[in-house]
């Protein structure tokens, strides 16, 4: 079976969803690819939507990813924007509302989505792709496109095109996958008491070049908590933590008394090749259910909570990052520069987890940086748009834009990049920024009305 459509989106996270939305308010026809039963993501874990505002809790983001914010906070899915004194601006979220809310955009805007649907291959014709192969429970189908978005997470549909990249640190080692794990029933006011009594439990990880706000922990119902080194010596010494992080962090949800928690890693974990995937997700399970146990039983307000979800599944920070037209440069991010090209804008912090050992390098960053329109572009392949955690950055840059309200900005801009491409023939190249800031003026038009 063939179908054809003017784009297609590999990949249904947040970035995919906001590219396949972008691109059909601008006219073209769309479909949407997940090889998941839902769409969403990382997005729809818990975790905080990291990247969606400054420190001083104004938006850096604009378009869609607004208009998604706006819905979800009238559904009560969301928390107003927040700020952390680490974190910058973020945003908190029920997942089940996010899910529901991505699908009723899409259909609302006529995307046609494609869920169960694994991508396979390319196939090219020269330097353009004429049509990828995907598997579901029917068999092998072919779609066309004048335009594809790789918004896989992975960078599936780059390699497969021959599009250059690199893998992790200079030796290819990669930050390490984490699993996590989300519960419910906590007593948070009897934990803030425990805080207040023991002020020396929030404390942030070796390699942290922030401290968190006790104040604000103690004195409102979102926030983001890093900490309990004494819980976990005492728990260590029992014999019940084999885990080797040193500090438990985690965020609380809009539904009241519900966390997620993000503090297991493995290391050694290439989340492109199935057999560390596999490996990643037992031991990921594993390793969630023990701190599940360390949190009931050595942290107040936790004795009765229960468990929500683990996973859906293990979580990777880091895998292919494509060489494109231009490249987000560490110096860049560090500075705050504002290219003049620029399709989106990030401010976060430059988090690394380390490769091989339990320690972490996070720099929060006080300026909002860029997304040069180049970095969205191959070298080597005429119709392809990275998008997501794909584009072109050096492994600095990489640790600030990995995240969620970063790469709904960066997916928006793939989006209308794709739809511009496809009045010239799918020739991304031919892109201009002129033409890029003309259509995303329509799109933010549109939002406004």
């Amino acid at each position: 079976m063939s179908m054809e459509y003017d784009v297609v989106v590999i990949g249904g996270g947040p970035s995919g969803v906001m590219a396949a939305l972008a691109a059909t308010r601008l006219g073209c026809s769309t479909c949407l690819l997940e090889r998941n039963s839902y769409l969403g993501g990382v997005a729809i874990t818990g975790l905080p939507w990291h990247g969606y505002g400054n420190h001083e809790g104004d938006y850096i983001l604009k378009g869609i990813p607004i208009e998604l914010h706006e819905l979800l906070v009238s559904k009560g899915g969301a928390s107003r924007l927040l700020t952390c004194s680490a974190h910058g601006g973020y945003v908190s979220v029920d997942p089940h509302v996010v899910q529901d809310t991505f699908n009723e955009m899409l259909s609302q805007a006529g995307v046609v989505v494609h869920l169960y649907t694994s991508f396979e291959d390319v196939r090219m014709q020269d330097s353009r792709i004429s049509s990828i192969l995907c598997v579901d429970n029917e068999g092998i189908k072919e779609l066309k496109a004048k335009v594809f978005i790789d918004a896989s997470g992975d960078g599936a549909v780059g390699a497969k095109a021959g599009c250059a990249f690199q893998k992790g640190d200079e030796f290819g080692r990669m930050q390490p996958v984490t699993m996590l794990l989300r519960v419910g029933n906590v007593d948070v006011q009897k934990f803030r008491s425990y805080i207040r009594q023991n002020p020396q439990e929030c404390s942030v990880h070796t390699g942290f070049q922030a401290q968190m706000d006790l104040e604000k922990i103690l004195n409102n119902d979102q926030f983001i908590f890093i900490g309990l080194p004494d819980a976990i010596e005492k728990a260590r010494a029992d014999g019940n933590y084999s885990n080797t992080v040193d500090r438990i962090s985690f965020t609380m949800n809009p539904v009241p008394g519900t966390v997620t928690i993000n503090c297991v890693r493995q290391h050694n974990i290439d989340g492109t090749k199935n057999s560390d995937l596999s490996k990643a997700e037992l031991i990921g399970h594993h390793q969630a259910m023990e701190l599940y146990g360390f949190m009931r039983d050595y942290v107040p307000g936790f004795e009765e909570s229960i468990i929500i979800c683990i996973g859906p599944q293990v979580g990777i920070r880091e895998t292919r990052r494509f060489i494109g037209r231009s490249t987000l440069a560490g110096a860049d991010v560090k500075t705050g520069l504002i290219c003049k090209e620029s399709v989106s804008l990030g401010q976060y912090a430059i988090d690394i987890h380390n490769e091989i050992a339990d320690s972490i390098s996070f720099i929060p960053l006080y300026k909002p940086f860029g997304i040069p329109l180049g970095s969205l572009m191959p070298i080597q392949c005429t119709n392809l748009v990275f998008s997501g955690r794909n584009i072109s950055t050096d492994r600095t840059s990489f640790g600030a834009m990995r995240v969620i309200g970063t790469c709904m900005g960066i997916g928006q801009a793939s989006g209308i990049v794709a739809a511009i491409a496809a009045l010239h023939q799918g020739d991304v190249s031919n892109v201009t920024y002129a033409e890029f800031q003309t259509y995303s003026d329509s799109i933010m038009r549109s939002e406004e009305k």
